[in-house]
Formats: structure tokens, sequence, C-alpha cells
């Protein structure tokens, strides 16, 4: 691992779901009506949600990879990228600035990023074998996570949108309690949060 990689604090992930059902509802006070449901048509399993610019969302169907788009208020979702055969979409962020959409590819090891506008990929990377779970974004660029392995990656981007070649991927090993090595079958990072500090 180069010297230059950014340690970050990282911590669970805040779910998103809040951003598409009423205050009542994430507080479990009732039973979601047919009205407060949003149907991914189509999907025959869905896992990871990105808030998209406004009211826009994406959501993943986890064992096909296809990416759908919706709108939390007009309630409806359609899918948006069809992607190749082989492929899973489990955790993804959108970086609404330059119109990208960055999906953890799960049991692949792969991260995707596809072009909200085109419906385009414009990046795959081969991060590691295992499970690639989550992802978030940073002021420089994207950290995944790996279930399989104590281990973050990181992809540059910058400012404008521009991504990191294979190259210029990172891997931050974790120490610590989190980075025991796991037992077979035992499942560890999950998600992550949007780093707030630095350590050297």
């Amino acid at each position: 691992m180069r010297k230059t990689v950014r340690r970050r604090a990282v911590g669970g992930l805040t779910a998103l779901l809040a951003l598409l059902l009423p205050p009542a509802l994430t507080a479990g006070a009732s039973t979601p009506s047919a009205d407060d449901v949003i149907v991914l048509r189509g999907a025959n399993s869905a896992e990871g949600i990105a808030a998209g610019e406004g009211t826009t969302f994406y959501a993943g169907e986890l064992l096909t990879g296809d990416i759908f788009r919706g709108d939390i208020h007009d309630g409806k979702a359609k899918r948006f990228i069809d992607v190749p055969e082989g492929r899973m979409a489990v955790g993804m962020k959108a970086d609404t600035r330059n119109d990208l959409l960055f999906v953890a590819g799960g049991t692949t090891g792969k991260a995707y990023v596809y072009d909200t506008d085109t419906r385009k990929q414009v990046k795959e990377y081969d991060l590691a074998p295992g499970f690639i779970n989550d992802v978030t974004l940073s002021s420089d660029g994207a950290w995944f996570t790996n279930s399989a392995a104590p281990e973050l990656y990181f992809v540059p981007v910058s400012r404008r949108g521009e991504l990191g070649g294979a190259a210029d991927v990172e891997t931050l090993k974790v120490g610590g309690e989190a980075g025991k090595p796991l037992q077979p079958g035992q499942f560890g990072f999950n998600g992550t949060q949007q780093p707030t500090m630095t350590t050297s």
C-alpha cells in the first residue's frame, strides 16, 4: 500500500430508508400501506439504495446488478440501467455533482461506476476476492468495503469527476479489533459512512 493512502475513520452505514418513507413510518409507528411502498417492477431481489438529485433515488437489483431509478414524490420506479449478465448490485452511492453512480459488486469482487446521464458504465474495478458490500464517497474518492476481509479499497475521484485507473486503487488494511481475521463463513464489514477525520 502506498504511503499516500488516506487513512480514514470509518464507521457504520447510516440507512437511507428515511428518505423513502414518511417520518411516522421510520419511527415504527405504523405498518406501511400500499401507498407507502415503491415497487421495483420486474425485480426479483433488492438491496442497495442511494439518494440522487432532488427527490430522485436509485435502487439496485441484488442478484442481477440492474439499476432502478425512481422518485419519492410520485412513488414510482423503473429499470434504469440494464447491466450485462453476471453482475450484482449491493451498496451504492450517487455523486450528483458529476452524474456518477458507484456500485459495490458483491461476490464479483468488483466495483462499478455508471454515468447517470448516459446510463453507460464508465469504469469497472477488480478490487479483491470476497464480498464487496458497500461504498461511501469522500471529498477525493470512493471507499468500498469487503465483508470477507478486513480491508477497505479507495478509488480516487477528482472534483470534476475524473476516475482513477486500476493502478490508482489503494488498499487499506484495517487493524485493531475490526482487523481480526474472519473465520470461514463469517461475514465482516458491511456498511460505511462518509469519513470525517484523518489520522497520520
